[in-house]
């Protein structure tokens, strides 16, 4: 199903005094949705479609977004991408889930250092190589609050563009960190992990982070408290990008012969009443779609 079309939604909002520019209505943004509900594939397809170190037209041509040729000429490919993923960030302690995030962020410094040029960077390259180690060193937990500033940073330096960050399932940790008795901790952890990224940050084009948890900021002073929640009472806007409406489904057991089994299928869905739409999203047993014969 094509799901492209919440890239252009996502760039546009009401108000804009030039509507020929598109650009987020916020510097960071929260996008809460039901688990299996397609945040990590839409992570993943923003990624590809806004990653300056890829070439995605063959990927998203006959797409949706690729009609409108402002949007991909402004956006498309142009700017460096960080996408993380704090799904498998968990542990029994709090130094046990800091040891998972900190392999995690081990593999994101793996497909950036390739695309690093040292004598271009200069002295940003010491400053990379040096904060690396720190955040990437068993002792020093504290230090992987810093991670993502970091990467905006020598990502900005290397291409001349500020960096648009993407973490996925950001509250996977606290709800682990909950379960076992670390949750306030993790809950100040992850307001530094992403405040240092995504607020007041000067590498930074725009950030979005997925969950289906609300992040609620401790008192009413600062700390990250900048960004945007869409959640389900805002669902219009979105509606029909997360999930598949009923017409989707319908398409998918038509291409895939299946039709005659409809109501079966319906049974293995769950999902939710909004904007006038019903949404439906994948249970937890698999569903295949196969071809009939």
């Amino acid at each position: 199903m094509d799901k492209t079309g919440f890239i252009e939604s996502f760039l546009t909002f009401p108000g804009n005094p030039n509507p020929s520019h598109y650009c987020p209505h916020a510097s960071a943004t929260l996008l809460m949705r039901p688990r299996r509900f397609g945040k990590s594939l839409l992570m993943s397809m923003l990624a590809e479609f806004f990653d300056i170190s890829k070439d995605s037209r063959e990927l998203f041509g006959g797409l949706k977004v690729m009609n409108n040729k402002r949007l991909c000429e402004q956006w498309m490919n142009q700017y460096p991408v960080v996408l993380l993923s704090l799904q498998n960030v968990k542990g029994a302690t709090f130094e046990e889930a800091m040891d998972c995030l900190r392999k995690e962020i081990a593999l994101v410094c793996t497909k950036i250092d390739p695309l690093l040029d040292r004598e271009k960077l200069g002295n940003r390259w010491k400053f990379w190589e040096n904060n690396k180690k720190r955040f990437l060193a068993s002792d020093r937990q504290w230090s992987l609050s810093c991670a993502l500033y970091a990467i905006t940073h020598v990502l900005h330096a290397q291409f001349e563009k500020r960096t648009i960050v993407l973490v996925d399932e950001y509250d996977a940790p606290l709800v682990c960190a909950a379960e076992h008795g670390y949750y306030e901790e993790m809950h100040s952890f992850i307001g530094s992990f992403l405040g240092e990224a995504l607020k007041t940050n000067f590498h930074l084009k725009f950030g979005i982070f997925t969950g289906c948890l609300r992040y609620m900021p401790h008192g009413l002073g600062s700390g990250f408290n900048n960004f945007s929640c869409e959640h389900l009472a805002d669902f219009d806007r979105y509606a029909s990008y997360f999930g598949f409406t009923q017409d989707e489904v319908d398409r998918l057991l038509l291409d895939a012969a299946l039709f005659p089994r409809r109501q079966e299928f319906r049974e293995w869905y769950g999902g939710y009443h909004m904007s006038g739409l019903k949404l439906l999203s994948r249970k937890r047993h698999g569903l295949s779609l196969r071809r009939a014969g």
